[in-house]
């Protein structure tokens, strides 16, 4: 680890719609005042306000400008103080900090986990990226790499960096909104429902997980990214911390996440995602995602054939 010459200015925040959500922060991240006007657009609000904070103030270009939110601890084990010495030690110019990491070891890509929780968020995606050129491309049949399989950022960026990456999610948002995109609802179960923003996490569209599915893709579209060095954190809990506190779900991924771990131990190269399913998913397994997740079953069994043979 390379500690960075130069002590950076780093502006971490969280976003705030209620006077409640003050009395939450233990982490000491910056409130970042905004409207919640749409619901359904609770994060991208939140960017579009601390853009125009950045746009017109005066910080240097190594300035680190971030969003988290409250939950990042319970979701990471990191704090304040550990994500700021994170940066500070590592020359990049983005740095992401995913939960969930364990995804990797059960889920071919992001793609199929995205699609196993959210009906049709793939064709949804297809659809939006196919208006615009310079958009990511869409690959759904690929193996996605350990430390790329992000869904869900906790991220920073140097100032320049970041201003980029948000004004690219601002046109993606107004690409969405004049083609009516992102508004179907979508079955969530989270494991803050009965926060403090219980009414919002209650109500969900695809929008919100798209732009999530889209950032992870821009940040490891190399196009994009070709002169920039972007850093991953890696969790190094295991796995089975690394899952959400809903009900029942640590013990549904219990086994797909013990076949993922024998499996990367042995350094299996599996010939394809048919392959990959059948090694690291039972039939008894996805009948308990079933229970969890209503027809997530169903969207399981359409990620591979299983009439193929390996």
């Amino acid at each position: 680890m390379v500690l960075s010459e130069v002590s950076k200015d780093i502006f971490l925040f969280y976003g705030v719609y209620d006077t409640k959500q003050l009395l939450i922060n233990e982490l000491e991240l910056i409130p970042c005042i905004f409207e919640n006007k749409y619901p359904w657009k609770h994060e991208l609000q939140i960017y579009k306000t601390i853009y125009n904070l950045v746009l017109q103030s005066q910080e240097n270009e190594d300035s680190i400008i971030g969003l988290f939110s409250s939950s990042i601890t319970e979701r990471t084990g990191l704090t304040f103080q550990s994500v700021s010495k994170l940066i500070q030690e590592n020359n990049a110019d983005i740095f992401v900090f995913s939960p969930c990491q364990y995804n990797a070891l059960i889920f071919y890509n992001y793609w199929d986990q995205a699609e196993i929780i959210h009906k049709g968020i793939r064709e949804e995606v297809k659809q939006i990226f196919s208006l615009k050129k310079d958009l990511p491309t869409i690959d759904i049949n690929s193996r996605t790499p350990e430390k790329h399989f992000s869904y869900c950022n906790f991220w920073a960026a140097k100032r320049n960096f970041f201003l980029k990456i948000v004004k690219d999610m601002i046109c993606l948002d107004k690409l969405m909104t004049e083609n009516n995109l992102g508004l179907k609802q979508t079955f969530h179960k989270s494991q803050f429902v009965n926060s403090f923003n219980k009414s919002f996490k209650l109500n969900y569209k695809l929008y919100p997980f798209i732009i999530e599915r889209y950032l992870s893709a821009h940040l490891i579209d190399n196009e994009n990214h070709k002169n920039s060095k972007v850093f991953y954190w890696n969790d190094e809990r295991m796995p089975l911390e690394q899952v959400e506190k809903i009900k029942d779900l640590k013990d549904c991924l219990k086994g797909p996440i013990k076949k993922g771990i024998f499996y990367k131990s042995k350094k299996t190269k599996f010939k394809n995602k048919n392959d990959f399913y059948k090694k690291i998913w039972l039939n008894e397994d996805i009948e308990k995602l079933e229970k969890i997740c209503p027809g997530a079953g169903e969207r399981f069994y359409s990620l591979y054939d299983l009439s193929k043979e390996n």
